[in-house]
């Protein structure tokens, strides 16, 4: 009985140490996986920080590259005004305009006989506004647009027969002196290069050479005659004559000086195109050479 005894509670302590290092174990296990979750936890918080940080540092190399951007379009954009202006010295001077009246004294029997209806010479005026844009230092591309009024006046005594639509000579007689005329009114658009030079006071010069295209909107023929007691009367009247051509086409070349908005100088002209549709008697097209001034 006594061993009985012994041997029971022998057995009692050792399931007793058992359980005791089973629950030990498991305490151990546990502060283990507290531990390990912990440190799951911090991993992933110091992830978490670092995913953050790196995000912020992009946004901050995005937000710096956008400011390097925008820094380098600001001097791009300097550079560029820098340069118009360095190129605005170097020429001089900017867009500018002027007003250019003009009288002119023209001839239109380069070509013509003596003897024929059209042996004339004309007179004109004129009043152009004109563009001048700098393309060079030394040069200016000039657009402009304006309006001539050309008085031609006839040597030979005619009239205009509306059955061919042509000047004829008068057959008889007139009993006073009459003179044939025609008021030629022109939109012009002139188009020339000039070369500008520029004296040490700022004043300016300019060479020019260019076209001009004209289209002519109203042609009127008339024959004035100076009675005894040298009063003028109109005679004979026809107007919108269609014997001029309604195109014209000059090759310019002039000189000219600026005086604030208007310009001074001369102009010779050559029209390409014919004055009248029909020409001469023998068919040679007659053209109109002259001479403008500009005041």
């Amino acid at each position: 009985m006594l061993l009985c005894g012994l041997t029971f509670s022998g057995v009692k302590a050792q399931v007793v140490d058992s359980l005791e290092q089973n629950r030990m174990q498991q305490e151990m296990l546990q502060q283990q996986e507290k531990a390990l979750q912990k440190q799951l936890e911090q991993e992933e918080k110091e992830k978490a920080a670092q995913e953050k940080a790196m995000l912020k540092q992009q946004k901050q190399e995005q937000k710096e590259q956008e400011a390097l951007e925008k820094q380098q379009k600001k001097e791009e954009k300097q550079a560029a005004k820098e340069a118009k202006a360095q190129r605005r010295a170097e020429i001089g001077r900017g867009l500018s305009f002027s007003i250019d009246p003009a009288v002119g004294v023209g001839i239109t029997s380069i070509f013509t006989e003596a003897a024929s209806p059209y042996y004339s010479n004309n007179f004109s005026l004129g009043l152009t506004a004109n563009l001048h844009y700098p393309i060079a230092k030394k040069w200016d591309v000039n657009f402009g647009v304006g309006y001539q009024m050309a008085y031609h006046e006839y040597y030979n005594d005619i009239i205009y027969n509306g059955d061919n639509k042509d000047f004829v000579l008068n057959d008889y007689l007139t009993p006073f002196y009459a003179t044939p005329h025609t008021f030629i009114h022109t939109i012009e658009v002139p188009i020339t290069i000039a070369h500008v030079r520029t004296n040490k006071e700022g004043d300016r010069t300019y060479l020019y050479a260019g076209l001009n295209v004209g289209r002519n909107i109203a042609t009127d023929f008339a024959v004035s005659m100076v009675q005894s007691d040298n009063s003028t009367s109109k005679m004979y009247a026809e107007p919108n004559i269609e014997n001029v051509n309604k195109w014209r086409l000059d090759v310019v070349l002039g000189w000219s000086e600026s005086w604030f908005l208007f310009r001074s100088g001369f102009q010779v002209y050559f029209n390409l195109l014919p004055t009248y549709i029909k020409g001469t008697n023998d068919g040679n097209p007659i053209h109109e050479f002259g001479i403008k001034l500009s005041l």
